[in-house]
């Protein structure tokens, strides 16, 4: 009866305890990092995560990299301990759900040491760890991997046996306690390793926070170690009593990812003012908005009259402080429309999308009359709420663009069409840009001009395909101003003369003041690619409307009328050729440069050639900091040999920011700025603002 009862309680506890085996999910646990300055962790889409942290779960695809530290983690449920060494990239592939299956892991570079559980009869734990040159197979055992690039791809072993095969040769063999094998080595061969060098191996790799005693089924080495033994690890403290804390109110959930602030010093028109701004965002439905909400001042920041007034402006008045209703209204609805920094919908590839406030990098078509355009390049000295929507259909694509929807002066748009939709994506489309007032901040306003671009534009994709694409374009562009006034010997309305002057014998030289551009982009593999000809006839510009061109435009107006009774100016021809290339590593690196070579009938045109740079590092290399720099300037040669690079022409944007904590940073910001004096000189200088940015 005795035995009888045996046998039925193994029968009931065998299938019970397999069963919970089998319904626990396998995980890995990041159970220690020295530094979490030195340790990043990247999902299995490459993106980095912010946050880690002691016991966090690890899924298949992680991928983790320690800099000057090691890492631990332990595998759940079976116990088995994976110690990294610094400088190691280690990748999980997957996790071991059942005998058929197997824990899988790859180790780009660095050190490892695994203590592999083994569970005994009932349960068979499979481990397969892949390098650049070799795979080790295993089954409880305690060895470690070593792989220097293009120098070492090795194994040795602790205690147990693996299985160590060169990918190179297909060559296998079986390495016990105290081998050592060399996948790269000109033998591919078992080596013992003397007492001293296991020694020195050991006492490397061995565990700071996890213990090999509580692995299942381990044994220690049974060579000697050098007097190294794994310590056990202590009993815990029992833990201090502790009130439990107050939960956090809802106000305060909702602040902590909606409200951002920062204090620090900005220079606006020479001067440098303190800053305190409170930056909440939110959304309603799929629209996301953010405000922006500063207090720029002197010296005292409650007192409202020691506020910066741009052109004399309070914007936190709404209308208190004018004459009449209609005066009032305007300036409550002005000061309104100031505090939106973005209102933003899906992006420009979906089917509707609208972005409003700042606006920057917006191109019409190729960008043969707008091409990276920006409303906020002397922000927050300049601040307007711009607007950049549009609509996409399988065939049509209709954009717009305004730079100030309180005083819109400049807007663009563009309508492209493809006949056979995305079957072959042959495209056209038709552009236009005008600029309203370029001469409004002019003293002689310049006969008051308006500028009308117009554009076509084509492309034909050549080769199409995720790793490989070219596509070939070509564009056509003009521009024709009207003067409401008389400037000169130049007579009020349109210049038609300026596109077309029939009195020029030749047909060809009767074309004046456009460009044309052709040329191919693409891809190959990560990089970007853009090369293209540009043919420019009389004072038209390749990319007319560009990040710098809020600045440029009263000079372009003032030098067009200087320009515009010389018909010998319309004739001249500038030429040039334009290079870009960009690449981007998710969550590591951004970088996109490009030049314009530009000559003309005398040579080489210093005034006309074109430097554009971006670059972003989101998080440099176990430091807790960040960079980005952004240039655009026209007559990049010109700005070095005359020491003007980072005149009125030039876009400069740079900053580095330093994370204290996840909702605390300290950012130092370079720009550029633009003065102005009475006789409209222009003069160009550098500010460094320096600011403490905090998200509750």
């Amino acid at each position: 009866m005795k035995n009888l009862l045996y046998i039925v309680s193994i029968m009931i506890l065998v299938p019970l305890f397999l069963f919970s085996q089998e319904t626990l999910e396998p995980t890995a646990v990041l159970e220690y990092f020295g530094d979490e300055y030195e340790v990043q962790v990247y999902d299995i889409d490459g993106n980095r995560i912010a946050e880690i942290f002691f016991g966090m779960d690890l899924m298949p695809g992680d991928r983790i990299k320690t800099g000057q530290t090691g890492a631990e983690i332990r595998l759940d449920p079976n116990g088995s301990i994976i110690r990294l060494s610094h400088n190691t990239e280690f990748v999980i592939e997957r996790l071991q759900k059942d005998e058929q299956s197997a824990n899988e892991f790859t180790l780009f570079g660095g050190k490892l040491r695994a203590v592999a559980a083994k569970l005994g009869f009932f349960k068979r734990n499979n481990y397969s760890i892949q390098t650049p040159s070799a795979v080790a197979g295993v089954r409880g055992t305690d060895f470690g991997l070593e792989v220097i690039p293009a120098a070492s791809d090795s194994a040795f072993v602790f205690e147990g046996v693996i299985e160590y095969t060169s990918l190179t040769s297909g060559q296998s063999l079986s390495l016990g306690a105290g081998q050592f094998a060399d996948a790269l080595a000109p033998a591919f061969e078992a080596v013992s390793l003397s007492t001293e060098r296991f020694a020195d191996l050991y006492r490397e790799l061995q565990f700071e926070a996890l213990s090999p005693v509580d692995v299942p089924g381990y044994r220690p080495p049974a060579i000697d170690t050098g007097a190294v033994t794994e310590p056990a690890l202590p009993e815990p403290e029992p833990a201090p009593a502790v009130s439990e804390p107050a939960e956090e109110s809802a106000l305060m959930r909702y602040l902590s990812g909606h409200l951002g602030m920062e204090i620090g010093t900005v220079t606006l028109d020479g001067f440098t003012f303190s800053k305190f701004i409170l930056q909440p965002n939110f959304s309603v439905g799929d629209f996301n908005v953010g405000l922006y909400l500063p207090v720029i001042y002197n010296t005292n920041l409650f007192d409202p009259e020691d506020w910066y007034k741009p052109d004399d402006n309070y914007e936190w008045s709404f209308g208190t402080d004018q004459d009449n209703t209609a005066d009032a209204a305007r300036d409550a609805l002005r000061d309104l429309v100031l505090k939106i920094r973005y209102i933003e919908y899906g992006d420009n590839r979906d089917a509707f999308f609208l972005k409003a406030g700042k606006i920057n990098n917006v191109t019409l078509g190729h960008g043969i009359i707008m091409n990276r355009f920006a409303n906020d390049t002397d922000f927050p000295a300049l601040r307007m709420v711009g607007l950049n929507t549009g609509f996409n259909t399988d065939k049509w694509t209709i954009e717009s663009v305004f730079n100030d929807l309180a005083e819109p002066e400049i807007m663009g748009g563009r309508i492209g069409y493809r006949p056979l939709g995305q079957i072959i994506p042959l495209g056209f489309g038709i552009s236009s840009m005008v600029d309203t007032a370029p001469a409004a901040d002019l003293d002689d306003k310049a006969g008051d001009p308006l500028f009308l671009n117009m554009a076509l534009d084509s492309e034909f994709p050549l080769v199409e395909d995720e790793s490989f694409s070219i596509v070939g374009f070509a564009d056509f562009g003009t521009m024709m101003p009207y003067y409401r006034e008389d400037y000169g010997s130049i007579e009020a309305g349109w210049q038609s003369d300026f596109i077309y002057d029939d009195s020029e014998d030749n047909i060809l030289n009767r074309l004046n003041n456009y460009g044309l551009a052709s040329g191919i982009f693409g891809n190959i593999s990560l990089l970007n690619y853009r090369l293209e000809y540009q043919y420019n006839k009389g004072l038209f510009t390749n990319g007319f409307c560009g990040p710098t061109y809020e600045r440029l435009r009263g000079q372009r107006a003032r030098d067009l009328g200087q320009y515009l009774p010389f018909s010998s100016s319309l004739q001249e021809i500038t030429r040039g050729i334009y290079g870009e290339a960009g690449f981007e590593l998710e969550n590591l690196l951004m970088l996109e440069a490009g030049y314009r070579w530009a000559w003309d009938d005398e040579g080489f045109n210093d005034t006309a050639d074109l430097f554009h740079l971006m670059a972003s590092v989101p998080q440099i290399p176990f430091i807790p900091l960040s960079a980005s720099l952004g240039i655009d300037t026209i007559g990049f040669v010109d700005g070095v040999r005359s020491n003007s690079l980072f005149d009125e022409r030039t876009a400069l944007f740079g900053e580095l920011v330093y994370s204290f904590a996840p909702n605390l940073k300290l950012a130092a910001v370079l720009t550029n700025f633009v003065t102005e004096d009475e006789a409209g000189n222009k003069e160009a200088d550098f500010a460094v603002s320096i600011e403490t940015r905090v998200s509750f």
